[in-house]
């Protein structure tokens, strides 16, 4: 173990035929180390072996290593391209390319079942990687910031995306969501600039700011599975104008549709029961809105701000309002009757 570690000069090694392991931390932060050649005796690279490397260009891992432990290649900023070979049985849980900023590509050609959390974090380079038909779950934050991806193709044995997965992908304009994927994880879009997505009916909620600052989003299909729409999941959407709601869909979380300033059409789910706080506040571009009679109660801020807001169909079944629900509002709702007698508090007069 730390071999080398911190040899800073070092640019060039050799390596005998006699060696099978480099061990943990092995060539660690020997960051003018440009290139290596790995003998086809060695069957395990440790744990943050080359860490830091950073002038490592390339690569080759050779058929004989079947074990890559975790970190091995964190932070190589000048790798541009690596292939994971079939040999590889072991990827370490951790075993991340977070902060290869140079890295265009990968080919992953290993039966592994996951990409673990951050994988890919903030490989700001990558344009496209190879996904095996192996993997099950894309991990929390696996392409977390990689802001030159534009497309990727997510195989359909592949039922989990976890949460942060895609965050901050601003260059992903389309992605195909398969109709394996059962869970979207919080967060899992956010800041991407998706146009478009289709959500299959294989998944059953929309988790917490799963679509958050979707700046470029303008229309969203989804599916009559969907019970749940989480807090604040298209929150900052300022190119969505409208959407529906299937009638599976019971609950919209707080903030759901914050400051979705081009939203003009809402159509609501006929079993809604929970409309939560701040729900469609700064929704400047909302003419008019139908609450269905499933609801009971109006939430603080819901329709705060809601600037073009003239004309609001509210049920008898609204027993509640909540503080500032319609502050910023036309004076137009003033002739709803059940806003005279809830909200207003204006007599019959």
């Amino acid at each position: 173990n730390n071999c080398f570690n911190d040899c800073t000069s070092l640019t060039l090694i050799s390596l005998p035929t006699t060696i099978s392991k480099l061990e943990d931390i092995c060539f660690g932060n020997c960051s003018s180390l440009a290139s290596i050649d790995i003998p086809s005796t060695v069957s395990e690279l440790g744990n943050n072996c080359f860490n830091r490397c950073y002038s490592l260009t390339s690569f080759n891992i050779p058929a004989s290593v079947h074990k890559i432990g975790s970190d091995c290649f964190s932070d190589c900023r000048s790798l541009s391209s690596i292939t994971i070979p079939s040999s590889i049985s072991d990827l370490g849980d951790w075993c991340r390319f977070n902060g290869c900023t140079s890295l265009t590509s990968i080919n992953i050609l290993a039966s592994i079942n996951e990409l673990v959390n951050e994988r890919f974090k903030e490989c700001t380079s990558l344009k496209s990687v190879s996904i095996p038909i192996t993997v099950s779950v894309l991990g929390m934050k696996c392409f977390y910031e990689c802001t030159s991806l534009t497309r990727i193709d997510i195989p359909t044995s592949v039922s989990e995306l976890g949460n942060e997965c895609f965050y901050g992908c601003s260059s992903l304009t389309s992605i195909n969501v398969p109709s394996s994927i059962i869970e979207i994880g919080d967060i899992c879009f956010g800041s991407c600039s998706l146009s478009y997505i289709y959500i299959p009916s294989s998944v059953s909620e929309l988790r917490g700011w799963c679509f958050k600052n979707c700046k470029l989003l303008t229309s969203i299909e989804i599916p009559l599975t969907i019970t749940s729409i989480g807090s604040g999941c298209f929150y900052g959407c300022t190119s969505l104008t409208s959407i529906t709601m299937p009638s599976s869909v019971k609950n919209i979380g707080e903030s759901c549709f914050f400051k979705c300033v081009s939203l003009k059409l809402i159509t609501m789910s006929s079993s809604l029961v929970s409309i939560a706080d701040n729900c469609f506040e700064g929704c400047s571009s909302l003419t008019s809105i139908t609450i269905p009679s499933s609801v009971s109660e109006l939430k603080n801020c819901c329709f705060k701000d809601c600037t073009s807001l003239s004309y609001i169909d509210i049920p008898t079944t609204i027993t509640s309002i909540g503080i500032d629900c319609f502050k910023g509002c036309p004076e137009d709702l003033k002739k709803n009757q059940v806003l005279r007698q809830l909200y207003y508090q204006i007599g019959d007069d």
